[in-house]
C-alpha cells in the first residue's frame, strides 16, 4: 500500500528592518521547515500474525494468588511496600525508558472512533528506570532509590540485591537518579513497577513484560546503512518570474544530465560557483555535517558514528567512504539527491514531497530507497527556497538565476569549507557579511537534509507504526496523551519537534524552543528498550 504525505507551509512575514549583519540569521526562521519536509512512504512488509498474547498489564496484581492465577483489577492497586511516609522535602515519580509521566498512569488513546486504553511492554532486560525527586534548596537522598516491581509469578525487590548504588547514577543534583535493568529475571506477563526514595514512594506504574523475540526485534544485529549523492536522474530549470520569485521545474522526460541531482540542487541556489577542487571540498562538507546530524539523532558517537550502550544500532557511511565494503549484501540505501516524481509543475501552487520511503516495520529486511521514487528530494529544496520571494532575498546576492555571485567564485572561499573554519577570523565588512550568510544558510540547509534522511531513514526502521501501544507506536491514533495533532498512519506528531512528525505539523516554535529529535517512544523502541508486538 503506497502513502504519500505531503508539505504545505505558509511563507515568512518578511522584516526589512534588520541590517545586513543581523540579517544573516534569517535563515533560522526561513529554513525550519525544509527540516520537517513531507514525505511519502510505502508500507512494504506484512504483519505476521503471532500467536502469544500477553497478559493486559492494565490489570494490576493481587500478590497473594498463585502464579496460575487471573489477576485482579481494581482501579488503583499499591503494594504494602509502596507506601510513602511523609517527605521531608519534594516528591518522587517514577518514569521507565524516559518516557513523560502522562504517558504511563492509566493512559488512553481515541483509536478507530473509541477511547481504548494501551499500555507499554518492556523486554526482560535493556531498559532504563527514572526516578525523579522534586525537592527544594540543597536537599539531596543520604539514600539510592529502591525499586520493587509484582509479576504474575511473584513480588521480587531488586532494591539491594541486584541494584547496588553503583548502578544508579544521579543529575541535577539528586532530582533525577536512572538505572538500567541488565540481568534481570522476569518472564513475560504483566507488571507493577513501583520506586521510592527515603520511604517516599511514587505513583506505581502498569506495564508488561514481552520476549524481544527475532521477529519484533529491529536491531537483532548493527544495521548498516550507504548514503549515495551521485544519483543523476534529472537536470534543473529555472526561469525568475515576475513577482520575484523563481519557477524550478525538470524537463520531460527525464534523462541524466551529467551532473549528480545534489549537485544541480546546490547550484541552483549558489553553493556550485567554484571548480573541481571547491565541489569536492563543498561535498566532503556536506557529507561530514549530514553525519553529524545523524550520529546526534540516533545516539551515536559525535566522532566516529560507533556504537555505544545508549545507541540506536545503526550505522552509516557513504558511498566513496574508505570503510565501505565491496559486498554491499545487507545493507540498506537512502539517495539524497533527485526530484519529487509526483509533483506536477504544469499545476499552480502544487505540492511536492521532500521525500519517500519504504516502510518496513520491525526492520525485518534491507530496503533500497535509491529507485525514481524513493530517497532524500533535494530538488524539492531548491524549489520551496527559490519559490518563495522571502526567501529569495536571502539568496539573491548568490543564486545565479538572480544575478548573484555563487559561493566557490571567489577564490579565497574555499577556506571556508574547511573544517571548524568561523566567519569571526574575516575582518568586518562585505566579505565577512558574505561569510555569515554562507555560514548562516549552510547551517539550516545541512540541518534540513539531515534532519529529513533520519525521517525517510525512520520510516524503513518501522517508524511510525500504527496502532495503540503494545501493537503500536501510537500512529494513527486521533487523540492522547502527547498527542498535538491528528495525522496520517505513519507519521506521529508529540510535543516538541519530533523528526516523526509529517509537514503539517512543523511549528517554527517547536525548532525555536526545542532540538530535532525522535520522541522518547520512537528512541525507547530504536535501542530495543520498548517492544511491540504482532497481533
Amino acid at each position: 500500500m503506497n502513502s504519500c504525505a505531503r508539505l504545505s507551509i505558509q511563507p515568512p512575514v518578511a522584516k526589512s528592518a534588520y541590517p545586513r549583519r543581523r540579517a544573516t540569521w534569517l535563515p533560522l526562521l526561513c529554513m525550519l521547515a525544509l527540516v520537517c519536509g513531507a514525505c511519502g512512504t510505502a508500507e512494504d512488509a506484512s504483519q505476521d500474525a503471532d500467536g502469544s498474547a500477553l497478559v493486559d498489564s492494565s490489570a494490576t496484581l493481587d500478590v497473594t494468588h498463585d502464579s496460575a492465577a487471573e489477576p485482579d483489577t481494581p482501579d488503583t492497586y499499591t503494594p504494602d511496600t509502596f507506601v510513602p511516609t511523609p517527605p521531608k522535602a519534594g516528591s518522587v515519580r517514577l518514569t521507565f525508558n524516559d518516557l513523560p509521566t502522562h504517558w504511563l498512569a492509566g493512559p488512553e488513546a481515541l483509536w478507530a472512533g473509541k477511547w481504548q486504553p494501551f499500555f507499554w511492554a518492556v523486554p526482560p532486560d535493556g531498559w532504563t528506570i527514572e526516578v525523579h525527586v522534586d525537592h527544594d534548596g540543597d536537599w539531596q537522598p543520604s539514600e539510592v532509590p529502591t525499586v520493587q516491581w509484582a509479576t504474575t509469578a511473584d513480588m521480587e525487590s531488586i532494591a539491594s540485591s541486584a541494584h547496588t548504588p553503583e548502578d544508579w547514577t544521579s543529575t541535577d543534583t539528586g532530582h533525577t537518579w536512572r538505572t538500567r535493568i541488565t540481568s534481570s529475571k522476569l518472564t513475560p506477563g504483566a507488571l507493577v513497577l513501583g520506586a521510592a526514595v527515603q520511604g517516599v514512594a511514587a505513583v506505581p506504574v502498569n506495564l508488561s513484560v514481552a520476549a524481544l523475540a527475532s521477529n519484533v526485534d529491529p536491531f537483532e544485529t548493527v544495521d548498516s546503512w550507504l548514503l549515495t549523492t551521485s544519483r543523476d536522474l534529472v537536470g534543473i530549470s529555472v526561469k525568475k518570474k515576475d513577482d520575484g520569485s523563481v519557477a524550478v521545474w525538470t524537463p520531460e522526460p527525464w534523462k541524466p544530465n551529467g551532473t549528480s541531482d545534489l549537485q544541480d540542487a546546490l547550484g541552483a541556489l549558489g553553493f556550485m560557483g567554484g571548480g573541481k577542487a571547491w565541489t569536492q571540498a563543498l561535498l566532503a562538507k556536506l557529507k561530514r555535517d549530514v553525519s553529524a546530524h545523524l550520529r546526534a539523532f540516533y545516539h551515536l558517537d559525535p566522532k566516529t558514528g560507533a556504537v555505544g550502550p545508549d545507541s540506536v544500532r545503526i550505522q552509516f557511511a557513504f558511498e566513496g567512504d574508505s570503510d565501505v565494503p565491496a559486498d554491499l549484501s545487507g545493507w540498506s540505501k537512502m539517495a539524497i539527491g533527485g526530484e519529487d516524481p509526483t509533483y506536477d509543475f504544469t499545476v499552480p501552487d502544487a505540492k511536492f514531497l521532500f521525500g519517500q520511503a519504504t516502510v518496513d516495520p520491525w526492520n525485518q529486511k534491507a530496503n533500497n530507497n535509491t529507485g525514481k521514487t524513493r530517497g532524500v528530494f533535494t530538488t524539492s529544496f531548491t524549489r520551496f527556497v527559490l519559490g518563495n520571494p522571502v526567501l529569495v532575498a536571502l539568496v539573491k546576492d548568490i543564486a545565479p538565476v538572480l544575478g548573484g555571485t555563487p559561493y566557490g567564485a571567489n577564490a579565497d572561499e574555499l577556506a571556508w569549507l574547511a573544517e571548524g573554519w568561523d566567519p569571526k577570523s574575516l575582518p568586518k565588512g562585505p566579505k565577512q557579511d558574505r561569510a555569515f550568510v554562507f555560514s548562516a544558510v549552510w547551517k539550516f540547509l545541512v540541518l534540513a537534509i539531515g534532519a529529513v534522511t533520519a525521517h525517510e531513514i525512520g520510516h524503513s526502521l518501522g517508524l511510525v507504526m500504527k496502532g495503540l501501544p503494545p501493537y503500536g507506536l501510537l500512529a494513527g491514533a486521533t487523540k492522547g496523551p502527547g498527542l498535538v495533532t491528528a495525522v496520517d498512519t505513519y507519521h506521529i506528531d508529540t510535543a516538541g519537534f519530533n523528526l516523526m512528525q509529517p509537514g503539517k505539523s512543523f511549528s517554527a516554535n517547536d525548532l525555536l524552543t526545542s532540538q530535532a529529535k525522535f520522541n522518547p517512544a520512537n528512541l525507547a523502541w530504536l535501542r530495543r528498550r520498548l517492544v511491540v508486538l504482532k497481533k
